[in-house]
């Protein structure tokens, strides 16, 4: 992963070992350099016990110089500042990490963006502070503890992601989004300059006023980040949030979409109502060049083993998605250097009514509360598992305690998801390219703040802008489907992914199985061949019954309806398919790390 790692000594009065240092930085660089294009550059400050380096696009390395705030670093990204204001580090803007010697009082900083958009995970070895962009660059380390965390290791199991302040090792954590290490007299201090706190600045403007707002606040963060349009790419879906970052494409080149690239995935670009059907019909009608890429399960196991190893198993995301480094592999090629993707923080999903509601619809589940979880581990393993990962969820939920459900279900997305789930698969993205997310630019993130809960949920009041704004791309319908494998019913059947799946079950040599019951997981696999479907009619007839039933409860009785659907989908047990992978994921990651 390009970005920045060094070695600082939290005393500032040199590194007591330099030679060891500089020695342990090279074996570091090795493990993050995965592309023979990037560039490295070195920054060191003997005398102050720093040496600190950027790897990666060189076109993205920055100097940092504030000679008011006494201030001199290095960064890597696409930093800004507010020049009119002198709060430190808050008025830093743009996706980037910095490390920054502050002069005036005589301290070192380690800022991560808001997003966490370039990863700084951290250790303290023999009084010395390492940091990277990728864990595994941290094991080189002299010294380093590599005790699992178990909270960590819980929260990748029950959620398929980690925590925005976790890695898989108690002894690394990930600086999260809107976080600063002030490094000063011979300590390490957390501290928090910005969090997301949508609605908390409740605006006098109209509905309209504000879609106006947005859709101008959207457009000209396209604008900024498309840079050179022949040489970037932007991937279209079938989908709201791709679809407005086209409609600000559009505005950006004048209605030229000739100047426009776009690319879209998916197992066939003619399946009706899928993503890759609905980008590419809009492609074509407009005039957009466009690629289609196509899935496969071929070559599953080596794949997945790539992809696993590049995010550090950060979450479920390769076992889903193992041909996305590949895919990614082929823009570059093409010449394409910078891609254009499209998360946003806008409002995830429906209405919630209650706290539990909020967790649940984001998707944070406890451990030890999902049903028949606890028969595919060993009994002692998963104990300690389920303490660690229930305290660490007690946390966040005493954080939230006293928020309105629909802004505390959005800042736990945006913190959780954004920031973990979604930052693991922009992963495959930045190891080759010049990676940007206008939705969640510092601007947007802003006017975020001011927009209240209802506009936010469903994204209201973006789709409504898309809507109005884009008008012509609003006339087409939007994706009913991925177009995606059906992962359990691949596993049904005699494929790659099967195959991969019983060879790495009957591997008894593997450590994994301190943590896992071998023969549960073993008959989990080989029940999946025979899973009894129900006909279609009868299970769309069941959906309608239930859904009608929800419906009414849901208008009699909201907070307590939510109350209780929230328990039972955190109760509720996990899917063949998602322990399958998850299994995977945490096998590979013992296999190659421990």
């Amino acid at each position: 992963m390009p970005g920045l790692f060094g070695a600082i000594n939290p005393s500032l009065v040199g590194i007591p070992d330099h030679q060891l240092a500089s020695k342990t930085l090279a074996r570091m660089q090795r493990k993050l350099t995965h592309e023979d294009h990037y560039r490295s550059s070195e920054w060191q400050i003997a005398d102050r016990g720093a040496d600190i380096r950027q790897l990666g696009f060189s076109s993205l390395f920055g100097d940092y110089h504030d000679a008011a705030l006494g201030m001199i670093g290095r960064y890597y990204g696409t930093l800004e500042r507010d020049t009119a204001q002198t709060r430190w580090p808050d008025a830093l803007k743009g996706f980037f990490s910095l490390a920054c010697l502050d002069e005036r009082h005589d301290c070192y900083w380690l800022v991560s963006d808001r997003r966490g958009a370039e990863p700084v995970y951290y250790t303290e070895v023999a009084g010395i502070l390492y940091f990277a962009p990728e864990v595994k660059a941290l094991l080189e380390v002299p010294g380093v503890v590599k005790s699992t965390d178990m909270a960590a290791m819980g929260a990748l199991l029950a959620c398929g992601h980690l925590y925005n302040h976790q890695s898989l090792f108690a002894n690394i954590h990930r600086l999260p989004g809107g976080h600063a290490l002030r490094i000063q007299d011979g300590h390490v201090t957390v501290i928090e300059y910005w969090r997301f706190q949508p609605g908390e600045r409740a605006s006098d403007l109209s509905a309209r006023d504000l879609r106006s707002e947005l859709g101008q606040c959207v457009t000209d963060s396209v604008r900024r980040h498309l840079g050179n349009d022949n040489r970037a790419i932007i991937f279209l879906s079938g989908g709201y949030d791709s679809r407005g970052i086209l409609g600000a494409a559009l505005e950006a080149v004048n209605g030229n979409a000739t100047r426009l690239n776009t690319a879209s995935w998916g197992l066939d670009e003619n399946a009706p109502g899928t993503d890759a059907h609905v980008a590419g019909t809009i492609a074509r009608d407009l005039g957009v060049n466009h690629l289609f890429m196509k899935r496969s399960t071929e070559h599953y196991g080596a794949r997945f083993a790539r992809t696993n190893y590049l995010i550090d198993a950060q979450s479920d995301v390769a076992a889903h998605h193992p041909q996305e480094f590949d895919f990614m592999t082929q823009l570059r090629q093409q010449g394409f250097h910078r891609v254009i993707r499209g998360d946003e923080a806008f409002g995830w999903g429906s209405r919630a009514y209650s706290l539990t509601g909020a967790f649940a619809r984001v998707g944070l589940k406890p451990l030890s509360g999902i049903d028949g979880l606890r028969n595919y581990f060993q009994p002692d393993y998963y104990a300690r598992l389920a303490d660690a990962n229930h305290e660490e969820h007690n946390r966040y939920w005493h954080q939230c305690d006293g928020m309105e459900p629909n802004t505390a279900k959005d800042y736990l997305y945006f913190n959780h998801r954004v920031q973990t789930y979604l930052a693991s698969a922009s992963y495959f993205k930045q190891v080759l390219h010049d990676h940007r997310n206008p939705l969640i630019d510092d601007a947007v993130l802003d006017l975020l703040g001011t927009i209240p809960s209802a506009l936010r949920i469903n994204k209201n009041l973006f789709t409504d802008m898309s809507r109005s704004r884009y008008a012509t791309l609003a006339r087409y319908p939007f994706a009913a489907h991925s177009g995606e494998e059906d992962w359990e019913q691949v596993l049904n059947t005699q494929s790659p992914f099967r195959t991969y799946v019983t060879a790495q079950v009957a591997d008894r040599r593997s450590g994994v199985w301190q943590i896992f019951n071998q023969q549960a997981i073993s008959r989990l696999v080989d029940n999946s061949a025979v899973v009894p479907q129900p006909s279609p009619w009868k299970a769309r007839t069941r959906r309608l019954i239930v859904g009608a039933g929800r419906t009414t409860l849901r208008k009699l009785a909201p907070a307590a309806t939510d109350r209780m659907q929230g328990a039972r989908l955190l109760r509720r047990e996990l899917d063949k398919t998602s322990m399958v992978m998850r299994f995977l994921v945490v096998k590979n990651w013992h296999d190659t790390f421990q």
